[in-house]
């Protein structure tokens, strides 16, 4: 490797330095100071500078104006910006450095002919949009997506600390294109800022690089022509990678251009700046430091260099080597940056000095296009993969896929619930073990479908629903591995709120893991003395459950607040139980449950003050299940399939005292995530059908105002305004019919189900679409599912 340059580049170097400290370095600190508007209009400026000085192209093909110069010539350009202003730098090289380079790469002609003459002639600002806040630089946590559709594609996603986002005229935008296909499941589009769907944030205030302004991207459902596909279908991991490796090629020439700056002002300064009448230069300590300083930026020199030429030759070597370059030269920076400021002492503690300045800035160098934890971690698998074969390789979620499911933030692979299958729901029955009713389901559900366990199409993934106390066995799903089929095939439990076992189902089938799930769950609340005494056992031993609380004091406390913020009575809740019972008495599931009248429900025991007897979802046995299928296998199975739409579910606190039990904290953040998913945006007018979980009579209005079926505070009204008779609330008769506690969210996903498979015997609801089916677990709504259903 001869990293020596000629005479000629060496002159053309020497040359953009100078151009850069006279155009470039004398706005860099107005810029650091300067108001978001005033930066903006600084930078711009810059960047027509270094466009006249055919900066921008310098590594773009020449065939759109670009200078075709190789990687390792061109560092001591990238060098000499940074050290002149290093906001200037990062904004350039997002914009041609990564965007452009990428449209250089894998555009079409006409691509090139759009946005990167414009890029590169500094007319046009563009923004590289990967990042998110619940990713960060690893991708295959990502959730933005796009999906086809006739007209070309839809963009759905929020990106974060984007940098250049908030002046921008382009982003080009990573986004999962097919769920199932791993690193080939993500293309990159090319979204204009003025595209409808685009919304972008002010810029986020920052310690340092202030002029180059990061800020939030949201595209809501933005429609994209074909033409916005960036290189091929699926292309999108393997350009990324590739323009990341270079991106930290250049960030290392950042680090050593900012390094290179601050030793030549602690140098100056150590020569004019004296005690005791001779110059600082000649105190040891601060020699040393500036040799220390050299020595770090020659070896980032040698790294870097080293690295370019790599990527220059295409070795194999070179995406290692660029991390070793951009750790080493980042983390010395910052070092470098840090005993210039030492040598400066107060001087350069005070805004007015450059070195102050440079002191923020260089921070983003361990921090931006990977972390210095992220380079080790890469770096030391690639140490084991080449000189430890024996020893297993950690594994780094930056360059290799992640294992965990994620849920996109719009579903848009198709799963169906294509059969449904439930007992009845009584009082104790005494005379069936919790297997054989589960077998009762289960035989229902294989007769629906024509469906077996057959090695070859059969069914191999299966979800059981149970509770170890309720069951009275430790890991109460192992007694149900026979009926469900389990015997050498994938089994696993959800424990306690059953419409997490769709959730489950839904995330196991878009992960490609497998096409069809069966879901089984049982529950006999009969067999314990008192259920309370098992939702007891839910609270810690230390502090609440010394207390007594179980699952009906937690909610009382709750309805108690909601009912005073809520302005609801006692007649109120009496009416809602009327109700229940009143469709309990058309849903034959259900029928065997005694109407009431509201003088019934007001004379019932007191339980806990509000709650009285009637109040209560009534003690019940019974199973449930369903067979959900992706879209091929459903077609083939079902005439009338229901298709999940979205899906979302959180959890709150688990002290009672931490929460505000009337906000709805954990029901709202669970609605917001499954209307994402589903493209809902107004739920008020969205659905035909609404099952929720109403273990007490307070909840139905509570949860229908978690669920933004109307206005925070306006249940007692909403309810007198005859809002569930409106809106086909629990037609199945709900929680209140009586359903088991840890069934309640799965038989609502069930019963949403049957409506609109038009198969509810009980169903008044003419043609519904589109339902909402809701669940809840833990002590005054801790956990919350929503799942959004609709067919065709």
């Amino acid at each position: 490797m001869n990293f020596d340059y000629t005479a000629d580049e060496i002159k053309g170097q020497q040359e953009f330095a100078h151009f850069c400290q006279q155009h470039l370095a004398p706005a860099a600190a107005e810029i650091d100071r300067a108001s978001a508007s005033q930066a903006q209009e600084l930078m711009a400026r810059n960047l027509r500078r270094l466009a006249e000085s055919d900066y921008l192209g310098l590594n773009l093909s020449t065939g759109f104006m670009g200078r075709g110069m190789d990687l390792i010539t061109s560092l001591p350009f990238h060098e000499a910006v940074a050290a002149s202003c290093p906001a200037t730098y990062i904004s350039a090289q997002a914009s041609s450095g990564m965007v452009g380079r990428l449209i250089d790469e894998a555009g079409s002609e006409e691509q090139k002919q759009l946005y990167l003459e414009a890029i590169i002639k500094g007319l046009a600002l563009a923004a590289f949009a990967v990042h998110e806040s619940d990713s960060g630089s690893n991708v295959f946590d990502m959730s933005a997506y796009a999906w086809k559709t006739e007209a070309g594609w839809v963009l759905q996603g929020e990106k974060t600390m984007i940098t250049n986002a908030p002046a921008a005229d382009i982003f080009v935008v990573l986004a999962i294109t097919d769920h199932a296909a791993g690193e080939k499941g993500f293309s990159f589009f090319i979204v204009p800022r003025d595209t409808a769907g685009v919304t972008v944030s002010e810029p986020v205030p920052k310690m340092g690089l202030r002029g180059a302004a990061v800020g939030q991207v949201t595209f809501t459902d933005c429609q994209l022509p074909s033409g916005a596909l960036l290189g091929e279908l699926g292309q999108g991991y393997a350009l990324y990678r590739s323009v990341s490796t270079e991106g930290q090629v250049r960030f290392a020439s950042f680090a050593i251009g900012v390094s290179q700056a601050c030793l030549k002002l602690a140098l100056q300064f150590s020569l004019k700046h004296k005690t005791s009448g001779k110059p600082i230069f000649r105190n040891q300590d601060v020699s040393f430091k500036l040799a220390d300083m050299q020595t770090m930026i020659d070896t980032s020199l040698q790294l870097t260099r080293s690295a370019a030429w790599m990527i220059d030759q295409g070795s194999a070597e070179a995406e290692v080597q660029a991390s070793c370059a951009k750790l080493f030269a980042s983390e010395s920076a910052t070092k470098i940056a840090h005993m210039a400021q030492q040598i400066l002492g107060e001087y350069g503690y005070l805004q007015a000095h450059d070195i102050e300045r440079f002191n923020r800035d260089v921070r983003y160098g361990e921090i931006g296009q990977g972390t210095s934890e992220q380079q080790r971690a890469f770096i030391a698998q690639e140490v084991f993969s080449k000189f430890g074969k024996e020893v297993k390789p950690p594994q780094i979620k930056q360059q290799r896929p992640s294992r965990r499911v994620v849920m996109p933030k719009r579903v848009t692979k198709k799963v169906a619930i294509c059969a449904v299958a439930q007992t009845t729901y009584e009082r104790d029955k005494w005379d069936q073990r919790f297997q054989g009713m589960a077998l009762d389901v289960l035989e229902s559900l294989l007769e629906q479908t024509g469906l077996d366990f057959s090695e070859n199409g059969g069914i191999n993934t299966s979800i059981s629903v149970s509770d170890d106390v309720f069951d009275a066995r430790t890991i109460s799903d192992n007694a149900m591995t026979d009926v469900l089929g389990a015997h050498y095939r994938c089994e696993e439990k959800v424990a306690q709120e059953g419409a997490q076992a769709v959730y489950y189902g839904l995330a196991t089938i878009l992960s490609g893991h497998t096409d069809l799930v069966l879901i089984i769950g049982h529950c006999k609340e009969s067999q314990p003395e008192s259920r309370n005494m098992v939702s007891h056992m839910a609270f810690d031993p230390f502090y609440t459950r010394p207390v007594g609380l179980d699952f009906c004091s937690a909610a009382a406390l709750q309805a108690q607040a909601y009912m005073a913020k809520s302005y609801l009575t006692d007649k109120q809740l009496a009416e809602i139980v009327v109700r229940a019972r009143q469709n309990a008495a058309r849903n034959p599931l259900t029928s065997s449950l005694k109407p009431v009248s509201v003088d019934d429900v007001l004379n019932s025991p007191l339980v806990a003050d509000p709650i009285r007897e009637l109040h209560m979802y009534p003690v019940s046995d019974g199973a449930v299940g369903l067979i959900l299928a992706s879209e091929e296998r459903a077609r083939q199975i079902t005439e009338t399939p229901v298709w999940i739409t979205g899906a979302g579910n959180c959890f709150d606190s688990f002290f009672l005292g931490d929460r505000d039990l009337t906000s709805n904290f954990a029901l709202k953040k669970a609605a917001e995530r499954a209307y994402q998913r589903a493209g809902i945006s107004d739920p008020l007018s969205a659905f035909d059908v609404v099952e929720i979980s109403d273990q007490y009579a307070y909840q139905q209005p509570m949860w229908i105002e978690g669920l933004g079926l109307c206005e925070e505070g306006k249940g007692g009204k909403w309810l007198d305004q005859d809002g569930p008779a409106t809106m086909k609330v629990n037609l199945s008769g709900g929680m209140l019919a009586g359903n088991p506690l840890i069934l309640g969210g799965l038989i609502r996903v069930a019963e949403a189900t049957l409506q609109l498979k038009g198969s509810a015997a009980y169903s008044r609801n003419s043609n519904p679409k589109r339902a909402l089916a809701h669940g809840v677990m833990g002590p005054a709504g801790q956990f919350h599912t929503v799942v959004i259903l609709e067919k065709d």
